[in-house]
């Protein structure tokens, strides 16, 4: 059966899931065009990924089951209404959403959002045998349980606005998904993070975390923070409008770097106080926008804490098609991951952030792009990136590329080694040989050390490089070779057409 998934929230995307198997995920490239009002263009790529047709689809699954409302999904300019998280019209649409979720008529606003996308989908040529309409949150614990291969997990979402409902916890095991717990919290719970950011003027998480860089928590500001939001079994904070003058936001603009570093530190604690007050079922799995970037919390203690390559709203669509199929976990297609960086030579589309977050599953990334740098990392532009920490994967990479135990292997580092001789800790950046392995630094290349950069805020400190080829008749002589690798390591590919194999 091909199942389609879709979402229509801050970031659209599509997913498709063929015979129980998830084949492609792609996000929408650029804004979604008002006369579309969903990512249909994404969905033609998945589908060209598959070689299927829009009349192949059987099932199209949209995530968000009352949100946005029906009104909102017809009208897409009406999100920009509610952009400023200090607007009226802000607060008004998160209680709005709160209150669809627990009223009667929240679930016959769905049932016409899923009439008005039914005439959508058949209008551009889709025939499918069911329309469905999964729930935020349920959505968001599909796409982490059913990419992952725990068979028992906690799953915590973490979701302001997700279905008006802010956090929610599962308990997965078997193939099943059941919720117990759903906290809607108050309007200023919802807005808590987005009125930081927008406070302190950076992005998402992972600004936040460069905004902090060393500096120290405050304790008075941690405790102003804790008046907005707290978690004592449920969630709690204002219930009111808020303004920019008030505390903790003026306290915020006094010191950014305090401010920013306050805020993640309170974003940890309220954190844990969530995973702690549950009965933990095997592995915690984190999803939601608080866990998008999971070098921003660095939840400690001995719980095993497992982030998905694919988190926040842009794993809604993957979510939407995992769930509705009732996927077993791990079913994901060999040559699944980040988009494929386009032919020619524009700019790479596959982020240092996308790249990073597959390796931090245990997802080989496969990279054969042009061979722009010289020596050792060259390896960069055509070898195969995987967590040092891994040595059984690393083992299996060795084995198909055919590559002797004995040859080293290039790992790039996000800091200095330590016991590094004397003589060579000025020239470490360039590739020296230090207890058995070869060491690559990053400085003076901006390519590797943002991937570096990335690759640490998802905790991962070592990353092993092995080259595509080291013969001729070795993996990696042929772009389909390549390709062929990919399926049997289950990686992720990356490359263009100034891909130009060579013997060695």
């Amino acid at each position: 059966m091909v199942i389609l998934g879709l979402s229509d929230g801050d970031a659209p995307g599509a997913a498709l899931v063929v015979d129980d198997r998830v084949v492609a995920v792609e996000a929408s490239q650029g804004e979604v065009p008002a006369r579309s009002r969903l990512p249909f263009a994404a969905a033609d790529r998945v589908l060209r990924i598959a070689g299927l047709t829009r009349a192949d689809v059987a099932v199209v699954a949209l995530a968000g089951r009352y949100t946005p409302p029906l009104a909102v999904r017809r009208r897409p300019r009406l999100r920009r209404w509610a952009t400023d998280p200090f607007s009226a019209t802000r607060a008004l649409s998160t209680r709005a959403e709160r209150w669809l979720r627990g009223s009667g008529l929240g679930a016959a606003d769905a049932d016409r959002a899923k009439d008005w996308l039914t005439g959508e989908v058949v209008a551009l040529g889709f025939q499918p045998r069911k329309v469905v309409l999964v729930d935020i949150h349920r959505a968001l614990a599909s796409s982490v349980y059913r990419t992952s291969d725990a068979d028992r997990a906690t799953i915590v979402v973490v979701h302001p606005d997700g279905d008006g409902v802010f956090a929610s916890v599962h308990h997965a095991g078997g193939g099943q998904i059941d919720r117990v717990l759903a906290d809607r919290a108050t309007t200023g719970v919802h807005v808590f993070l987005d009125r930081a950011l927008f406070t302190l003027g950076v992005a998402d998480l992972g600004g936040l975390v460069g905004l902090a860089g060393a500096a120290e928590p405050d304790a008075e500001l941690r405790r102003e923070l804790g008046e907005v939001v707290e978690y004592r079994g449920h969630f709690t904070g204002r219930p009111g409008p808020e303004r920019r003058r008030e505390t903790p936001w003026s306290t915020l603009r006094k010191n950014p770097a305090v401010g920013a570093a306050t805020v993640l530190a309170h974003l940890r604690e309220v954190s844990i106080d969530l995973v702690r007050h549950h009965q933990v079922d095997g592995v915690v799995q984190l999803a939601g926008s608080w866990f998008s970037d999971p070098g921003s919390l660095r939840l400690g203690g001995t719980t095993p804490f497992t982030f998905a390559p694919w988190r926040g709203d842009a794993a809604l669509a993957l979510g939407a098609a995992a769930d509705t199929a009732g996927i077993a976990a791990r079913a994901i297609g060999p040559d699944l991951g980040a988009p494929v960086a386009p032919e020619g030579d524009g700019p790479e589309s596959v982020t240092p952030e996308d790249a990073a977050a597959a390796i931090a599953a245990g997802v080989p990334w496969i990279r054969c792009r042009d061979r722009s740098a010289e020596g050792a990392l060259a390896l960069r532009n055509r070898g195969v990136w995987i967590r040092a920490d891994r040595p059984r994967l690393v083992a299996r990479a060795r084995e198909l590329l055919e590559g002797p135990e004995s040859t080293p292997q290039v790992v790039l580092r996000s800091s200095r080694p330590e016991g590094l001789p004397a003589d060579l800790r000025d020239s470490w950046w360039s590739g020296v040989t230090h207890g058995g392995r070869t060491l690559v630094g990053a400085a003076g290349h901006p390519v590797v050390e943002a991937r570096l950069a990335a690759l640490a805020r998802h905790g991962v400190e070592e990353v092993a490089l092995l080259p595509l080829a080291r013969r001729p008749q070795s993996g990696g002589t042929t772009l389909p070779s390549v390709q062929g690798l990919a399926a049997k390591l289950e990686g992720a590919l990356e490359w263009s057409n100034r891909y130009e194999p060579r013997s060695r």
